[in-house]
């Protein structure tokens, strides 16, 4: 297993500029980062690495959504049952993730003849792919990881997949012998990944990919973001987030927070769930209240917050941690949430709340506690990778130049 270089500034290591700059523009370096996704994770991460990869010279990058090309009956048939098993069978999803989870191989096994079935109805997908030549592959999704191996298993593709679990742990739908490489949030994500068979070779730590953004300090103040932002900018602001989806009991959740004597300002961010924000617009609290819907600009909103209460999803994470905040989980979903959940408690660099009342007495600890907040900051600060995606692209830049191509299957 390795683990990559601590910088003090972000950017690229000088070999891989210099491996862009030598190649030719006529015949660019081509990266095709992949995922099969209907939520934000595997989407977000695929767009950020895509986004630190179009910062080098000669290097043509691009995110790719099987959905988006697959025939209506694999997308109908997946979007049919992730709604139903979401909303109707969460139990099933639950024993899902925790067989993967625990590596249980006839479980597995069954889902990947699924995906399977999934692979050998899209062939747009893979004729796509081909048509594209690039010279390197990167999943983002594990079951991307199960198309693109079943693909190269049959000598359908030849070039390098490497892929980048979106979670801090890892669970054994990821692992295919064809993939070359893997890319992880921590050393423990990692040890899963070996728990499973993965060789430490082919590990490196460098945290899920995440905006570049994050990784350049900014110019402006925290105040004057605030002000920006139209927030007070001398008061203490908490953010309230539920992923892509706006999954959280926000009205609960500002009614008890408004029971609370502290001076704070609230930030409740939607999203998706349009009936949230509307339901929130119609309240009026004695606190201040910024009610949101979906945002391309969270990661400022992170940055004017002092407390970020969220659900557990792996970017979401990433990103408060690059940006050294101190995070609350509520009542994560049984399975791999609640497994994430008890990874980052246990590293220390959040804490979980089993119901609104105590996320209220988190809050009020955190915001009147400095030395808490201190001790905090210092263990996320040995987790955080706010350089992510400039690190797994250095990696991919490497591999792509020196890998073999992709040719089309007869």
């Amino acid at each position: 297993m390795n683990t990559s270089p601590t910088r003090l500034r972000a950017g690229f290591a000088p070999d891989v500029v210099d491996l862009a700059r030598r190649r030719s523009p006529s015949k660019p370096l081509r990266v095709m980062v992949v995922h099969s996704s209907h939520t934000g994770g595997h989407a977000a991460a695929a767009d950020a690495l895509v986004s630190a990869l179009k910062e080098l010279p000669n290097v043509e990058a691009e995110s790719l959504n099987t959905l988006k090309l697959s025939s209506s009956k694999v997308t109908r048939t997946q979007s049919w049952l992730y709604k139903t098993v979401s909303e109707r069978f969460p139990w099933m999803r639950r024993l899902g993730f925790e067989a993967a989870i625990q590596g249980i191989r006839p479980a597995c096994w069954m889902a990947n003849l699924a995906l399977q079935w999934k692979t050998r109805n899209s062939p747009e997908v893979l004729d796509y792919i081909t048509s594209k030549k690039p010279d390197i592959l990167v999943s983002t999704h594990s079951q991307t990881n199960s198309m693109l191996a079943y693909w190269k298993d049959r000598n359908q593709l030849s070039c390098p997949i490497h892929s980048c679990p979106t979670d801090f742990l890892s669970h054994m739908m990821w692992e295919h012998s064809a993939i070359d490489h893997y890319y992880v949030a921590s050393p423990a994500a990692a040890q899963d990944l070996e728990g499973f068979g993965v060789s430490p070779s082919k590990l490196t730590v460098t945290g899920i990919p995440i905006r570049p953004a994050l990784a350049h300090p900014p110019a402006e103040s925290q105040a004057a973001l605030r002000e920006r932002l139209g927030l007070d900018p001398h008061r203490p602001v908490v953010l309230v987030a539920g992923g892509s989806l706006g999954y959280q009991p926000y009205r609960k959740i500002v009614e008890e927070f408004d029971k609370l004597p502290d001076d704070f300002q609230l930030v409740a961010v939607t999203a998706r769930n349009q009936a949230a924000q509307a339901e929130l617009d119609q309240l009026h609290p004695k606190r201040s209240l910024t009610v949101l819907g979906y945002v391309n600009n969270m990661d400022e909103w992170m940055r004017a917050s002092d407390v970020v209460l969220t659900k557990p999803g792996g970017l979401t994470c990433s990103e408060v941690l690059a940006l050294g905040k101190p995070m609350i989980f509520l009542n994560p979903y049984p399975g791999l949430e609640q497994h994430q959940v008890r990874r980052l408690t246990g590293d220390g660099v959040a804490v979980e709340a089993p119901t609104v009342a105590d996320a209220g007495r988190e809050i009020r600890s955190m915001l009147s506690d400095q030395r808490r907040r201190d001790e905090l900051a210092s263990r996320v600060a040995a987790l955080a990778q706010p350089a992510s995606a400039y690190r797994v692209a250095e990696h991919v830049i490497r591999a792509a130049a020196g890998g073999a191509s992709l040719s089309s299957s007869p």
